[in-house]
């Protein structure tokens, strides 16, 4: 049987394929889609956090460098965040290399090519050294000559 309506011809087709495919569509219950977004921006807001608050206490070594001479030298145990282990803090290139050694450890740290400024090494990843006096000795090297020595003691 042909139908006319509204200038569009098409044939009525009974047990079509595609008639009872969609009637079986239409039978089927609607599956309730979810989404995803709020779960996605709750993990990405968890892992944010969890990198930003400072957890762990490191030991640190600080120097100070100015023209040819070490201008300070000081230990710190901040707390830190997880992000700045796996983001290692970047510097200018200049002509200084700062050698930083723990005597009682023996334990020795090179910082290369760094100009003048504030440098720190990470002396005890996780926690505090253990307690006693130790003596720290930075030297101040440009073009393979040392330049400045500097020698402090810190106690825990």
């Amino acid at each position: 049987m042909i139908k006319y309506n509204e200038n569009v011809i098409y044939r009525e087709c009974r047990g079509c394929f595609l008639e009872e495919k969609l009637e079986e569509k239409k039978a089927m219950p609607r599956l309730r889609k979810t989404n995803w977004l709020p779960i996605v921006l709750g993990v990405m807001l968890l892992i944010t956090v969890i990198l930003i608050i400072p957890i762990s206490v490191e030991t640190q070594i600080h120097v100070l460098v100015s023209v040819n001479q070490i201008e300070n030298v000081w230990v710190e145990t901040p707390r830190t965040p997880l992000i700045s282990k796996l983001f290692v803090p970047s510097h200018a290139t200049g002509v200084y290399t700062i050698n930083v050694t723990v005597i009682e450890t023996q334990e020795t740290f090179l910082i290369q090519n760094v100009p003048e400024g504030e440098y720190f090494v990470v002396w005890v990843t996780i926690g505090v050294p253990s307690e006693g006096i130790y003596e720290i000795e930075v030297r101040l090297i440009k073009n393979d000559i040392i330049v400045h020595t500097f020698e402090t003691n810190v106690s825990f």
